[in-house]
């Protein structure tokens, strides 16, 4: 630590908690440490019991919902210290509530605090690294286990997914730096784990050399005298042609998904047989790629291209395979409303391959129209529809006889004329989804013209190509109102029509993106 002695660090929900346990053992360090907190009282009395430590404690006032005090923040410690070294987002909200039962405020209060005031917070500590020409930063992101799996305690479903996203926000900022040939380093820790009923044990191990797996299972068996359970979750890809890898990058996958995986298994069943532990288990991690050759995940949109962050080279990657069209959504679509009300489908890993070869007269396509009854005549509501995946969802439902409610802040009419000699009839509706207002304005015109909504399908996304280091806060804000509170929001409301009229067979389809697998 000594090289930290004197350098600056930023605690955010620094009042109490592990908050105020890092600002102590920071001061104890020998750092300049300022700790932000809505309630800055609690920082005061922690910085008078420090006052004869190594380091000093200077408490800041800051309500991390308002941009304005992040930005104040920052500007006093630039005034006070200089510019800040390391940046440690602790701060995080959460309200109990089940995710049907959240508002919007209750939603939008937790994205502001957990998502956007980290992202804000990340840009401006590592905009005054960069400035001052300090290599050897850092910024740290306080997660919870529940950014890692979903508990089974319904009051932290939305927490969780705010979570979810510290995780990917933490990656990508890795991969900014990287880019931008920056040391400055980027990291997370999951605080849940300090208080669970086990223990961790990091161990550094290079999956291609045989010593540094024996050296492994020979500390474990110092440590803990032998191995119960093992689970072979490393896998590597390259991403590679079959015919353009080189020898030594096929040997290096070989190393890492054959033959360490093989010699883990060897040497634990070993382990447990020397130990006579009959009752062991080896795991083994595979993939879908495993099981068969996947589809390229992506939808042939314009949405599909500006998702890449350099557009020549999805171009170049569109001409090389052939990617999943609008179309072939659709019909995975209708193929999982058309599952029978006992049938639960969660997602689709394998059949929108299988639906993209379905025409109209072959026998698949005849059994799936006779599934596609019950949903005749019945109310179906598609958000993002004026173009490409949620034009051809609607298109795709109209003619199976459902009454669709297509909604887009942009409406055509076109889609509509198009489709008025269909089985089925398509209502546009003007709605922006950024706006709570709309969305409520939405489902009560629905339930003016149709009484309620029967299907929901959460199509509508934003995107905006900027880079975490470069996204503004109302960037952020837009994506995360559309993206995450309108879907929740439409959930809400869909289910809430469902169970008034007690309609127990609908539906909620939320239609993601590749990237969210990554």
């Amino acid at each position: 630590m000594e090289r930290w002695v004197g350098r600056v660090a930023l605690v955010t929900g620094a009042s109490v908690g592990i908050g105020a346990s890092i600002c102590e053992v920071l001061v104890q360090s020998g750092l300049k440490v300022v700790g932000a907190a809505r309630g800055v009282e609690k920082v005061q009395t922690l910085s008078e019991t420090l006052k004869d430590a190594k380091g000093s404690l200077l408490p800041v006032k800051c309500d991390l919902t308002k941009e304005e005090d992040i930005r104040n923040l920052f500007d006093k410690i630039k005034k006070e210290f200089g510019g800040v070294d390391i940046c440690i987002n602790n701060a995080g909200l959460g309200n109990g509530n089940k995710l049907l039962d959240s508002t919007v405020e209750e939603m939008r209060e937790m994205i502001d605090v957990n998502i956007i005031a980290l992202c804000l917070c990340s840009q401006l500590a590592i905009a005054s690294l960069r400035e001052r020409g300090v290599d050897d930063g850092h910024v740290i992101n306080i997660n919870s286990i529940s950014g890692h799996v979903m508990t089974p305690f319904t009051s932290s479903r939305f927490y969780a997914s705010t979570k979810f996203a510290v995780r990917a926000i933490t990656e990508g900022l890795r991969q900014e730096m990287r880019e931008l040939k920056s040391h400055i380093r980027i990291s997370t820790l999951s605080e849940t784990l300090k208080d669970a009923k086990g223990s961790l044990l990091p161990v550094k191990c290079d999956l291609t050399k045989e010593e540094d797996i024996r050296k492994l299972f020979d500390k474990i068996k110092k440590e803990f005298g032998g191995v119960d359970i093992c689970i072979n979750n490393a896998g590597l890809s390259n991403g590679k042609k079959l015919l353009d890898s080189t020898v030594e990058e096929m040997r290096e996958l070989t190393n890492v998904n054959i033959i360490a995986l093989c010699l883990c298994s060897q040497l634990a069943i070993a382990s447990m047989r020397e130990r006579g532990v009959d009752d062991g288990h080896v795991i083994n991690i595979s993939s879908i790629g495993g099981h068969r050759l996947i589809s390229p995940g992506m939808v042939n949109t314009q949405f599909a291209y500006r998702a890449f962050k350099d557009p020549e080279r999805a171009k170049n990657l569109y001409s090389s395979i052939e990617p999943l069209r609008p179309e072939d959504v659709a019909a995975s679509v209708l193929h999982v409303i058309s599952a029978p009300p006992h049938v639960e489908r969660v997602s689709l890993p394998g059949h929108i391959n299988h639906m993209r070869q379905v025409n109209a007269l072959s026998p698949s396509f005849l059994r799936l129209q006779r599934r596609m009854e019950r949903w005749t005549g019945r109310v179906a509501l598609v958000t993002g529809a004026s173009v490409g995946i949620g034009a051809t969802v609607c298109e795709a439902l109209v003619r199976s006889g459902l009454k669709v409610v297509g909604a887009a802040r942009g409406v055509d009419q076109a889609l509509s004329e198009s489709l008025k000699d269909a089985k089925g009839s398509l209502l546009p509706i003007k709605c922006d989804l950024t706006k709570e207002s709309d969305i409520r304005n939405l489902f009560n015109k629905i339930k003016e013209e149709f009484g309620g909504v029967d299907i929901c399908i959460n199509n509508a996304g934003l995107s905006n190509g900027k880079k975490l280091l470069e996204g503004t806060v109302e960037e952020m804000r837009e994506m995360t109102d559309v993206n995450i509170i309108a879907l929740c929001l439409c959930s809400q409301l869909a289910i809430k029509s469902m169970k008034e009229r007690g309609v127990d067979d609908g539906h909620i389809i939320n239609i993601s993106r590749y990237a969210i697998r990554q």
